[in-house]
């Protein structure tokens, strides 16, 4: 299991004397948020690297006729950093179907989406058009009718930490174990800035060196379980 955000803090409270108020506890879960975020945007955008915190299967019940739908505000997503795919299910249907992605300046989408807001008519069979916008806005075409399930699989942003509201990192739901010491590394020196420039350079270089290495070991993670072979059974053989 990782370090909980109160070892993290502790670390660098350790490195660098902050954290033994409450002014300069702020000041480390900031710097810690911020070295987080850093060391997962280059994750997010290594390869393999996005599908390493992806959140899968989230299903939602539209209780209204919907065309433009929040996907950020309705998953329960801090942010959203994009959706990897989309099902929708008519209350009719026994299964879910992917929804067909499709500009929206796209004839066929223009079409069906040339509906106004006081028209009743409704998506009522597959396949359903769908574009995105700002990472988190769906707008479906046709319109979808209350009572329609859609489901999701996305990106997103990892929660802040916080010592109080967020102290143990869930696995899973969480910035990956092997950035752990790099973020800590990158916090440290952020902290040091305007104090020290030759600590903020030493944890710097610490900071992108475990980086480098921790998206070593992710990307072999992301290559499958590495296959063994039993010991070989000796047998008698027949010339």
């Amino acid at each position: 299991m990782g370090l909980t955000t109160t070892q993290m803090v502790a670390r660098i409270a350790n490195r660098t004397h902050f954290g033994t108020s409450g002014t300069d506890l702020t000041i480390v879960q900031g710097e810690l948020n911020s070295a987080k975020d850093w060391a997962y945007n280059r994750l997010f955008s290594s390869q393999g690297g996005p599908d390493l915190l992806m959140t899968f299967d989230t299903e939602v019940t539209l209780n209204t006729t919907t065309r433009d739908w929040d996907a950020g505000a309705n998953v329960g997503a801090d942010v959203l950093y994009g959706v990897k795919q989309i099902w929708v299910k008519f209350s009719q249907d026994t299964t879910f179907t992917p929804a067909v992605p499709r500009d929206a300046a796209d004839d066929a989408f223009v079409w069906n989406d040339a509906y106004t807001s006081a028209d009743t008519t409704t998506a009522m069979g597959h396949p359903v058009l769908v574009d995105f916008a700002n990472f988190a806005k769906v707008r479906f075409a046709p319109p979808l009718p209350s009572g329609t399930k859609i489901r999701l699989d996305y990106w997103r942003k990892p929660p802040d930490l916080d010592t109080v509201t967020h102290n143990t990192p869930a696995y899973g739901t969480d910035i990956p174990e092997p950035l752990y010491e790099t973020i800590i590394d990158k916090a440290t020196s952020q902290c040091f800035v305007n104090i020290s420039d030759e600590r903020v350079a030493y944890w710097e270089r610490q900071a992108l060196d475990k980086l480098v290495v921790a998206l070593q070991v992710l990307q072999k993670r992301r290559q499958g379980p590495v296959r063994t072979q039993g010991f070989r059974v000796r047998r008698r053989r027949f010339f």
